[in-house]
Order: C-alpha cells, then sequence, then structure tokens
C-alpha cells in the first residue's frame, strides 16, 4: 500500500496580519518595559504584563518565549539600531585625536546605558 500524498502546503502571508503581529508585540514590550521601571525585573510577572497589553500569557509566550525574551525584547528596542550604531560609530572614527574619539565612544555606551539602566536599578 503507498501512503496518501498530502498536497503542498501554501504559505499563508498577510500584510495585515503582519502589521497587526508588530503593533501586538509593541505593546507587549510597551508594558513590560512599564512594568520593569515601575515593580523591577524580578517582580514582574507575565500575567502583570500580559494584562497590561491586553493580550493573554499564551500570545507573550508565542511573542517573545517569555519572561526572559521580554526584557531582551525591551533592551533590543532602547539600543539604537545598528544602522545608527554604525553610523555614530563611523563619525566617532573619523575625529582627529584619539582623545576625541574615547570621548565619543563613552558618550555613545553611556547613551546607551542610560536606556537601559533604568530597567534594571529596582532589582
Amino acid at each position: 500500500m503507498s501512503q496518501p500524498v498530502n498536497p503542498p502546503r501554501r504559505r499563508y502571508r498577510s500584510s495585515v496580519r503582519a502589521e497587526q503581529a508588530s503593533l501586538t508585540r509593541q505593546r507587549i514590550l510597551d508594558a513590560a518595559k512599564a512594568l520593569f521601571l515601575e515593580r523591577g525585573y524580578a517582580s514582574t510577572t507575565i500575567a502583570a504584563v500580559a494584562d497590561a497589553a491586553g493580550v493573554s500569557q499564551e500570545t507573550i509566550y508565542a511573542t517573545l518565549s517569555g519572561k526572559r525574551g521580554l526584557l531582551e525584547g525591551v533592551i533590543d528596542a532602547t539600543i539604537p539600531v545598528p544602522a545608527e550604531q554604525d553610523a555614530t560609530l563611523a563619525e566617532i572614527e573619523r575625529l582627529a585625536s584619539p582623545r576625541a574619539r574615547l570621548r565619543a565612544f563613552v558618550a555613545f555606551c553611556c547613551g546607551i546605558l542610560s536606556g537601559t539602566s533604568p530597567i534594571f536599578a529596582n532589582d
């Protein structure tokens, strides 16, 4: 007996669905960041983030794989995108003196830390 052949599945693509998923992810990350800043990472639960974002806990697990994914997503959203980083680092490299390059690089790093450190401040 031969095995039944299943027809190949057609891929489902919807720009509307992709936009909704992106907006949902952003709502989740915004809620997580607000709660991390208010309560600290350790005291923030997936249930609290889900409630604040208006989604189910399962949506958070499916979207960001849990609490660590929430933290990584919040931090990633705070750090400049690679293109911006590359442009800034290229500007720093063009500075004339090592001292100027060092100062500019430290300022760049401090800017990133000032955006991410409050997330960890309550723990």
